[in-house]
């Protein structure tokens, strides 16, 4: 059994949860698969694109509004186009904003799933 440091959140809503990866000169649109305080899984539509393993990148990332970007290190791919990443030199404002998120996406899931027991209840 894996275990993990963090306690990761998946993405309930993938439309909204958009991301930019920032390699070199190049942005790479991707969607946020689930977040931790230490990381984030990412979905990459184009599945040609590449991100060498060990490369350094900077991650765009909303949480309602404007934009904030972390440093992260590209470790491993996962089947599916997607991408696993490390948050890296991570600042007090970065973890206020990451923290600030991961409670938004946990607000986010609860109203879902509370929806979707009331709807199978009917």
């Amino acid at each position: 059994m894996e275990r993990r440091r963090y306690r990761r959140i998946a993405a309930t809503l993938r439309k909204d949860e958009r991301v930019l990866i920032k390699l070199g000169s190049e942005y790479i649109p991707a969607s946020l698969v689930d977040l931790s305080a230490g990381g984030a899984l990412l979905a990459l539509p184009n599945s040609e694109v590449e991100i060498p393993f060990g490369d350094y990148c900077l991650l765009f990332l909303d949480h309602g509004s404007p934009l904030f970007s972390v440093r992260a290190l590209a470790l491993r791919w996962q089947k599916e186009g997607r991408i696993g990443f490390k948050f890296s030199s991570l600042t007090s404002a970065d973890q206020r904003q990451i923290h600030t998120k991961l409670i938004r996406m946990g607000i986010v899931s609860a109203r879902v799933q509370t929806q979707t027991a009331e709807k199978s209840a009917r």
